[in-house]
């Protein structure tokens, strides 16, 4: 007789699916060794996710291939905004830009949906050609199916053959802030997975506001750690954009920082390089966004607004504010100093 106590309809159907049956009534012979049996052959080949997806109608089939996204000539954040679905079930809106008073854009957005990854790149034009060693890392991660690991090794080999053509120099480099979303099927939980080289971002905010916040591998993150540094004085500090490391043909590149936050639905998750960090503080941008939590694409907008006109005005913003240090914000009523740059930003919905 065939026990029932773990068989979600889901997860028979999953089977059903997978074994080719007409109905979930033909599994009815099969006793509970036999489910077992097979529940890890779908497992061990990940099918259960895909199916599990499928039946939901969260993507399945349809899912799109990953994507490297430019921002082609776009001097706006919100002017070529992107959407996907991730295998997970959570929505992703996505762009990049090259912004204000930029030749071109060094940042580039990877989002890969069937791996449920998503990833901002910076630039670092040491050498020139901080376009080239962003798109090298986007091409590697994509080609890595959003694997950090495999994407930083495969980065370094091109970058060091390119080097060796004398088509990089060693001095080229890009971070990076990527998500992977993985899901426990048996208690529905899900867990973002982060990785952090160099000064991209993550920050997720649940109801009540903003629940974690990534940290940096730069100078400034050093200052912190070891009290030289407030928290408030680092949002102006001069030196604001050296790192302490990225992925580059040198081949020595550290470790990347590694969180693992447990997610709900009704999170919103950041994904973004420093275009957007740099001009705006977690409680600032909780304070824009939160009316809009169930829609990734207006946060887009929104925060492109507001970065927008910082960096447009950055220099009245700054020699119209002579007594920051002491008023606690600039002229225009943010707390960090405004910062013309590239942007790349994801908004994750947790569904």
């Amino acid at each position: 007789m065939c026990h029932h106590t773990n068989m979600t309809p889901d997860r028979l159907n999953a089977m059903s699916a997978y074994l080719g049956m007409v109905g979930r009534s033909q599994l009815a012979g099969l006793d509970l060794g036999d489910l077992k049996r097979i529940q890890a052959q779908l497992d061990r080949s990940g099918l259960t996710t895909l199916l599990k997806n499928h039946i939901k109608g969260k993507n399945g089939e349809n899912a799109k291939k990953a994507e490297i996204l430019d921002g082609g000539d776009s001097e706006c954040l919100k002017e070529n905004i992107h959407t996907y679905t991730l295998r997970s079930g959570d929505f992703v809106a996505a762009a990049t830009d090259r912004g204000i008073d930029r030749e071109r854009n060094e940042d580039r957005m990877v989002v890969d949906p069937l791996s449920s990854s998503v990833v901002a790149i910076d630039g670092l034009g040491g050498g020139d050609n901080g376009d080239l060693a962003a798109q090298i890392l986007a091409e590697a991660f994509e080609f890595s199916k959003g694997n950090p690991k495999k994407a930083i090794k495969e980065c370094i080999r091109v970058m060091q053959e390119l080097i060796a053509k004398r088509l990089l120099t060693r001095f080229d480099g890009a971070c990076f802030a990527s998500v992977r979303i993985s899901e426990d099927y048996e208690t529905d939980n899900k867990t973002a997975n982060i990785k952090i080289v160099g000064d991209a971002k993550v920050m997720i905010f649940g109801k009540k506001g903003p629940r974690f916040i990534s940290k940096e591998q730069s100078q400034i993150q050093d200052l912190l750690n070891s009290g030289v540094l407030t928290e408030d004085q680092a949002l102006y500090f001069i030196f604001r954009n050296i790192i302490s490391n990225c992925v580059n043909g040198r081949g020595d590149t550290k470790n990347p920082l590694s969180d693992e936050i447990y997610i709900e639905e009704g999170d919103i998750i950041l994904v973004m390089s420093d275009g957007i960090s740099s001009n705006l503080t977690p409680d600032e941008i909780w304070e824009l966004i939160q009316e809009y939590r169930n829609d990734p694409k207006k946060i887009i907008e929104i925060l492109s607004d507001v970065t927008d006109a910082r960096m447009k005005n950055s220099k009245r913003i700054i020699n119209d504010t002579p007594d920051r240090i002491y008023d606690g914000e600039y002229m225009d009523g943010y707390k960090s100093k405004p910062s013309p740059d590239n942007r790349a930003l994801a908004v994750i919905r947790v569904g």
